[in-house]
């Protein structure tokens, strides 16, 4: 299972497993290239072959994927290939998923420690409403790209660093705003500042 493997074994996973796609993709290739005359012949012979059986002796996949038609073989050859090309991003989001996790950690550090300095009030109301909401948004954020790169929307680095890209300047900003001692959560500023504009 991808979950399990270090570093290295994903990658050797990766590289084998990608060589194979390509492999069928190449195979199926000369398959089309050399279709026509052969495609006819081998179904010819195929019929006159079996013909009179109900049923071929042994199961042979090898025969089955000869026999088809060439319509069949793509079809066969596609969910091969389709599946090769989830388990592959499976793997690379494994590999990717050990880094966004830890880097959403210290994302989640320059976001938390900051919001600690800036709510003054008592208690824990505030401060606890303020970092669900936060979690929530990051939850939805990274489910949203964990899906896109799941399903081959996006490519696999973009989704399981998404949530990271969003998160990464509000940490960066509240950081600067607790530094500089300002009044973020202040209403009476951003009234004043409608008040300005309108």
């Amino acid at each position: 299972q991808y979950i399990g493997k270090d570093m290295h074994e994903l990658r050797t996973s990766i590289d084998s497993m990608t060589l194979r796609t390509d492999s069928i993709g190449n195979s199926f290739g000369k398959e089309l290239i050399n279709s026509g005359y052969f495609t006819l012949y081998n179904n010819e012979r195929r019929d006159s072959t079996y013909k009179g059986r109900s049923a071929p002796p042994t199961i042979n996949i090898d025969s089955i994927y000869a026999s088809a038609s060439l319509q069949q073989r793509e079809s066969m050859l596609n969910r091969a290939v389709s599946r090769d090309q989830r388990i592959i991003r499976r793997h690379e989001m494994e590999m990717h998923k050990k880094f966004t996790l830890s880097f959403a950690c210290l994302i989640f550090f320059f976001i938390g420690a900051p919001l600690g300095a800036i709510i003054r009030k008592g208690g824990l109301g505030t401060p606890v409403v303020v970092s669900v909401l936060l979690f929530i948004f990051y939850y939805i954020i990274d489910n949203s790209g964990y899906k896109m790169a799941r399903d081959g929307r996006w490519e696999v680095w973009e989704g399981m660093w998404l949530s990271s890209a969003v998160l990464l300047p509000l940490g960066i900003f509240l950081t600067y705003k607790a530094v500089n001692d300002a009044d973020v959560f202040n209403k009476d500023l951003y009234i004043n500042f409608i008040y300005k504009l309108i």
